[in-house]
């Protein structure tokens, strides 16, 4: 894929009106088989002890990790996702997401995600796996354009 291709998956997942955008995730950067993200932490993301909701880092990792397996071209949907809680999210104001690939194969692809507060602290550790729906990405993306 091409800078212009990784611009267009950044440009569209952040303004599809989805689960994603709703939540506040702004992806930031995307590359082949690496993502980046992040989320300004407002009262609607915390849990009733104070700290960011676990529901909400797990939408995060899944977001910055689906976007990174676009970058390999093909359309993808979630099939399998571990979350390892670290360090409690209190008094965070902005958290961050960082995909890697770990694999690419033909039908499944894995990535690591860590989520870090403004500090650098590792709040989870994620492993989020993708199963390939052999539909180009690209197409879909023309389509949407003339929408």
């Amino acid at each position: 894929m091409t800078n212009q291709s990784f611009e267009k998956i950044k440009r569209y997942r952040n303004s599809y009106h989805g689960a994603s955008e709703y939540i506040g995730i702004k992806i930031l950067d995307v590359n082949e088989g690496w993502a980046k993200a992040e989320l300004e932490i407002k009262p609607y993301h915390l849990n009733p002890i104070g700290s960011v909701h676990g529901g909400v880092l797990f939408a995060l990792a899944d977001s910055v990790g689906g976007a990174a397996a676009w970058s390999r071209g093909q359309l993808v949907t979630t099939s399998n996702g571990s979350i390892e809680y670290l360090n409690a999210g209190r008094g965070a104001k902005k958290i961050f997401a960082e995909a890697s690939e770990l694999k690419a194969g033909k039908n499944l692809l894995t990535y690591d995600v860590k989520i870090t507060n403004e500090e650098n602290k590792l709040l989870c550790h994620v492993t989020l796996q993708y199963f390939s729906l052999h539909r180009s990405l690209e197409d879909r993306l023309k389509e949407l354009e003339e929408e």
